[in-house]
């Protein structure tokens, strides 16, 4: 593969393009832990999802950021005519990615053989993967600042397929637990070797550049940590405290929650450029004011339903050996729903420039610290449980503070919007909180998420106009 120019592709295709990849790997992935879950038991899932939390958690200390530099730097230097460096960049970071993995991988090692007792095979798949993921977020980010985002959903949906197929043989060979990461690791290597844009030309960035990159990376990475890095490291507490059947009773409820958490990604990518082309001229502020509205809308009205019949259908799915995994699954679920509603502000903070990205970094850090400490308290009371609560709590301070900044920023006009939405919210935390205390019959919540869709919908059709009225 080679990056010589860019490849012009709409931002809608890109945004739908983005999301067939983004969808087959969060299907392998829930697929695989089904898999683990249903056939190797609750102590088996726990310990296949801790060493997959533990893998993605390294791949945010630095890879994850790198491939976003890549994306973004890659893609400005060919919009000036400039290849050399867009290929001198993407050396560069693969360096300082090469660089933090010969630190962080042993660490990572160290901390699975301590702490989740793995064998050596199994460390060694976790090894792959994690030099898999680092090697995928770099490649991934070089062909989209190129514009081949056809080729890396091709490679996406490839991968994925060989990666399920790879979980299925070697669960037939009686394989289990974190062994199983070996099939989802070597796809991503071959993709990386597959798509690596190998050139002859060794020219070299400037000193400046490089510290330009570097910082941009740094930043990030602590916003990322804030934020994502939350969630692995609330599936690597669960590990920690109780039995091993309570800790696969988080993991099953973090398997059906996480391809939920795609949505919200998804519907940004998919839709935000769409209300950007809207607005025309206009300013950012603007922009910002009708995706929020709107995405914030869809996402109430896709995340509530579920948010309703989620608990029981945890239950029907995982069946009489994960006890709890409804209430945990209900927590869990308010959590995406309180990060989806912020999405589109923090999109808009990390976008302006570089004091925004500093301020909601600090954003995502106030929110992790406070769901941090709220566990020192919320865990000894509620073991799993409060590890969800904590993790939701984060989520909200971090979703609120957003909201607020970008308020406040742009000098936005929401007060009525989040007012509606607010309440929205309330009547669904206590409307499924009331169907797990009382063990509600699936045709009475399936009935009840049909009412609340229809009248969000009605209550909130001025700001989902935009998905349904024609544009010329």
């Amino acid at each position: 593969m080679t990056i010589d120019r860019a490849v012009q592709t709409s931002s809608v295709r890109s945004g739908l393009l983005t999301l067939v990849g983004v969808v087959g790997q969060g299907a392998v992935r829930f697929l695989t832990s089904a898999c683990v879950g249903l056939l190797a038991g609750a102590a088996s899932l726990a310990l296949y999802v801790a060493a997959l939390s533990l893998a993605q958690l390294v791949s945010l200390l630095w890879p994850a950021t790198s491939g976003s530099a890549a994306s973004r730097y890659v893609a400005h230097s060919l919009g000036q005519g400039d290849p050399d460096a867009a290929n001198a960049i993407v050396r560069h970071l693969t360096l300082r990615t090469t660089q933090a993995l010969l630190v962080l991988t042993p660490g990572a090692l160290l901390y699975a053989h301590w702490t989740l007792q793995v064998t050596p095979w199994e460390g060694a798949s976790i090894a792959i993967l994690i030099l898999g993921l680092a090697g995928y977020a770099n490649v991934r980010g070089a062909l989209y600042g190129s514009g081949q985002v056809m080729r890396s959903t091709m490679w996406d949906i490839g991968t994925s397929v060989l990666g399920f197929a790879g979980v299925l043989f070697l669960l037939a060979e009686g394989a289990r637990s974190a062994i199983l990461l070996l099939a989802i690791g070597l796809p991503y290597v071959l993709y990386t070797l597959a798509n690596y844009p190998y050139q002859r030309n060794r020219s070299r960035l400037p000193r400046e550049r490089r510290r330009e990159l570097d910082g941009f990376v740094l930043i990030a990475v602590l916003g990322t940590i804030g934020s994502a890095g939350m969630l692995h490291l609330a599936v690597l507490l669960s590990q920690r405290i109780g039995e091993p059947r309570e800790a696969g009773t988080y993991a099953a409820a973090i398997t059906l929650v996480t391809p939920l958490s795609i949505i919200g990604t998804s519907i940004s990518l998919a839709l935000y450029p769409r209300l950007a082309r809207a607005a025309g001229e206009r300013a950012h502020g603007e922009v910002t004011n009708r995706g929020n509205r709107t995405i914030t809308s869809l996402l109430i009205a896709a995340y509530g339903p579920c948010l309703l019949l989620g608990p029981g259908f945890a239950k029907f799915f995982w069946g009489p050996d994960f006890a709890g995994v409804d209430i945990t699954v209900a927590i869990l679920l308010f959590a995406v729903l309180a990060s989806g509603m912020g999405i589109v502000c923090v999109n808009s903070l990390t976008s302006r420039s570089i004091r925004h990205l500093r301020a909601m970094t600090g954003a995502s850090f106030l929110g992790m610290a406070t769901g941090v400490a709220s566990w020192f308290v919320l865990v000894p009371l509620l073991e799993v449980n409060g590890v969800a609560l904590g993790y939701a709590l984060g989520m909200t301070v971090t979703t609120v503070l957003a909201v607020g900044l970008e308020w406040k920023t742009s000098g936005q006009r929401w007060r009525t919007f989040y007012a509606r939405a607010s309440a929205a919210v309330l009547v669904l935390v206590i409307t499924t909180m009331t169907n797990v205390q009382l063990q509600a019959s699936p045709i009475f919540t399936i009935l009840e998420a049909t009412l609340f869709l229809l009248l969000w919908i009605l209550c909130a059709r001025t700001d989902l106009n935009p998905l349904i009225r024609r544009r010329h």
